[in-house]
């Protein structure tokens, strides 16, 4: 999320304006190029949504957008996330997240996605007003794979806790790059049934 910069600078000033008058605050570099912007009402990070993101700049290399509305990110899923992360250079699509009154939340589809800097997948997850939640029928509701040993973890959570009926399969799961399982783990409403199976193995 947008907090580093955006926070120093709004806690900074406090400023306020009127969206249709322009942005609260607006720094450039020395050519002229936009560092960073944003929309203020009464100190909060604030904009109608379907006016546009209410933050947008650079921030640790890469350029941020973040939709606000009194202070809390949201912007309706159907509009697109309301938080989104991009190389600087390529526009390429680093991050994305979708909020709902200032939980993680989406209906359609993962709330949060993130790919690698090559453009592959690194995980995915699913949230319902703030937490993990999928139905398990669809598949698990976060998928990540470790970016060190290339293994992906699969997990399936209804309203915030590991939980998928046994005889489904299990609830979290681990397969190592070549796709071959080394961690299987069953639970139901967050409490683990019988033993890891297989045990996991290192790398």
């Amino acid at each position: 999320m947008a907090t580093g910069a955006f926070g120093r600078i709004l806690g900074a000033r406090q400023r306020h304006r009127p969206a249709s008058e322009g942005p609260a605050v607006r720094d450039t570099d020395r050519d002229g190029n936009c560092l960073v912007e944003f929309y203020a009402d009464g100190g909060k990070c604030h904009r109608d949504p379907a006016q546009g993101p209410a933050w947008a700049g650079l921030e640790d290399g890469r350029h941020i957008e973040a939709y606000m509305v009194n202070g809390s990110h949201h912007r309706p899923e159907a509009d697109g996330p309301a938080v989104t992360y991009r190389d600087p250079e390529t526009g390429r699509v680093i991050r994305q997240e979708y909020y709902l009154d200032g939980k993680t939340h989406r209906v359609d589809g993962p709330a949060y996605v993130e790919y690698r800097d090559d453009g592959s997948f690194l995980c995915e997850s699913w949230y319902c007003h703030g937490s993990w939640h999928r139905d398990p029928a669809q598949g698990p509701a976060s998928t990540w794979i470790n970016p060190e040993t290339g293994n992906r973890y699969e997990n399936f959570f209804v309203n915030g806790r590991l939980h998928r009926d046994p005889a489904e399969g299990p609830a979290d799961t681990v397969h190592d790059p070549n796709g071959v399982i080394i961690r299987e783990t069953y639970f139901i409403n967050g409490e683990q049934i019988g033993d890891s199976q297989p045990e996991e193995v290192e790398g």
